[in-house]
């Protein structure tokens, strides 16, 4: 049996360990021109399908139990001369290699040392291409050809919001208990002293042609105001408890950032993003994941990414030393006591991370704080 060629290649090469998969720039396989020959000419005809990283020698090894039939064009005509082609983005005969869970469900694809996918069915980094006859059974003349699948590009920094220090005000005061339809509005706070906004910095690259910066670039940003309406069914502890606990859904809307500076069209620059909110315990009690995607403004497109730290707190009495010099005390006690499951009321929390505020009043060290990303 020969071995399998590409188009790429410029002769058949079945002694190359592995064969790496074109991919877009999300890390999507792309398809690619499989040409197989030594089959025998005349009326036979071949098919090509993707199989999991068993090798075909195993015992008991069978293409219904390892390969997915339904990663399969229409069988091809094999040529006099024996080769069989399956050309790239044929609609009827191109090969399209899945990365993921298969078609059939029957087991997962990824590239080399990408993490496991966890759907209970077995993952491998060293999924095959099959060539033979038959789909269904085991021939003579089958041929494999290990697969290297492309792996996601690493997205590129485009900036981020860091160190402000802001306040959360819930629709009614989050408890240990998930409570579905919960709003929360957020606004930026002033430092007492300088009554000036604890506004921290944003940045951001910019398209070509954005009002802001139309010859493209970065921007060196400072908030004015943090606007955020979300709505999620939420509570302050994780994991969610209470009778409505399978009805949690995480916190999720719109967040606007409105700056200082003025664009080149001579209005106030703002990012405006879709996020959600999910609590990550593992990084620390208080600590809350974002991801998004920015949907207005300089740097459109941009995907969010990183953590805040949200707090308990009430305004403060009069006089009183308060946390970030806000107004607000932070409230250490119903903090302990969300991070515990246990009883607890809280009407407003502080939040912040990055920069100045990286460092939560509960004491968790380096929260981040949001940062933007954008695929190279």
């Amino acid at each position: 049996m020969g071995g399998i060629a590409y188009a790429s290649l410029t002769s058949p090469s079945s002694t190359q360990l592995s064969y790496s998969v074109p991919g877009n720039a999300a890390g999507a396989p792309q398809s690619f021109t499989v040409v197989a020959d030594g089959f025998p000419a005349g009326n036979s005809v071949a098919s090509v399908e993707q199989c999991d990283g068993v090798s075909p020698t195993a015992p008991g090894y069978t293409p219904l139990t390892h390969c997915d039939s339904a990663t399969a064009p229409a069988a091809v005509d094999v040529a006099a001369d024996g080769v069989a082609t399956f050309p790239a983005n044929d609609p009827n005969f191109g090969f399209v290699p899945f990365k993921g869970t298969s078609p059939q469900g029957k087991f997962n694809c990824v590239a080399p040392g990408e993490d496991a996918v966890f759907n209970g069915l077995p993952t491998f980094s060293n999924c095959q291409l099959r060539v033979a006859t038959d789909l269904n059974n085991t021939t003579s003349d089958q041929t494999f050809f290990t697969l290297a699948l492309p792996a996601a590009a690493t997205p590129a920094p485009a900036g981020g919001c860091v160190g402000q220090v802001g306040l959360a005000a819930f629709s009614s005061p989050l408890t240990n208990q998930t409570q579905v339809g919960v709003v929360t509005k957020t606004k930026l706070l002033k430092d007492l002293t300088s009554k000036a906004a604890i506004a921290g910095n944003c940045s951001t690259k910019v398209r070509v042609g954005d009002p802001s910066l139309p010859a493209g670039g970065s921007l060196s940003l400072t908030a004015k105001s943090v606007s955020a309406t979300l709505l999620g069914n939420v509570s302050c502890s994780a994991p969610p408890s209470g009778p409505s606990a399978a009805s949690y859904w995480p916190s999720s809307g719109k967040i606007a950032w409105t700056m200082s500076q003025t664009g080149a069209d001579g209005k106030p620059v703002q990012i405006q993003a879709q996020i959600a909110l999910s609590k990550n315990a593992a990084a620390g009690a208080d600590v809350y994941d974002v991801s998004g995607t920015v949907i207005k403004g300089p740097g459109l497109g941009a995907k969010l990414g990183g953590s805040i730290w949200m707090d308990p707190v009430v305004v403060a009495p009069k006089g009183a030393p308060s946390t970030f010099n806000t107004g607000y005390q932070f409230l250490p006690a119903v903090q302990s006591a969300c991070a515990a499951g246990a009883t607890a009321s809280v009407a407003t929390m502080l939040f912040g991370g990055g920069g100045t505020s990286a460092n939560s009043p509960a004491g968790t060290l380096g929260v981040p704080g949001i940062s933007f990303t954008l695929l190279p």
